[in-house]
């Protein structure tokens, strides 16, 4: 067995508490570093066990997050907790691999329109940055999973109406060194 299967065993649902990340992102106001502990806290007592920490985001744009690292020794601190942190690009990378985070996320856009909208940058550079996030990882001493979403897979908000194409059409992800990939 291996670790992604220890942490995401086939014949279970996990549930994953991405408010602490995603339910925060785009806040003006935000919890305290002590809010968002008591927070996992009392959802890891009620039976939670895998949660979004926060993102590797510059803190001058998102404070909200600059209390990352304390939040994944939170989480390490809890017995069976599973701690993920967001990174977009090769500096945020580094700081996860650094934190000793279990797990780093990615996310590329199915769409042009959003991955420049929210990220500002191509589908094929967001492509290019879970690759390299891959080589880090493995070049590392700290081999966390990693992981990547292709947001907008069932719709864009930046796009109206019409098909659009996902951003790996015909690739295998583990041909790019993913553990996990969610839609």
């Amino acid at each position: 067995m291996t670790r992604v299967q220890d942490v995401y065993p086939a014949n279970r649902v996990s549930l994953r508490e991405v408010g602490l990340r995603d339910g925060l992102q785009m806040v003006k106001t935000f919890p305290s570093t002590a809010a968002k502990q008591r927070w996992m806290r009392e959802e890891h007592a009620a039976g939670v066990r895998h949660f979004e920490v926060g993102s590797f985001l510059p803190a001058s744009t998102f404070p909200q997050f600059a209390d990352v690292r304390d939040m994944i020794r939170t989480v390490a601190a809890l017995p069976g907790a599973h701690g993920i942190a967001l990174a977009l690009n090769e500096r945020g990378v580094n700081e996860a691999l650094a934190s000793g985070v279990a797990e780093v996320a990615s996310v590329v856009s199915a769409t042009e329109e959003h991955s420049q909208a929210n990220a500002r940058r191509s589908r094929d550079q967001a492509i290019a940055n879970v690759k390299r996030l891959c080589e880090l990882r493995d070049a590392s001493s700290h081999k966390p999973i990693v992981n990547a979403a292709i947001s907008m897979a069932l719709g864009c908000s930046k796009q109206a109406g019409g098909p659009f194409s996902i951003a790996w059409p015909g690739k295998s992800h583990s041909n790019r060194g993913l553990e996990r990939s969610r839609q």
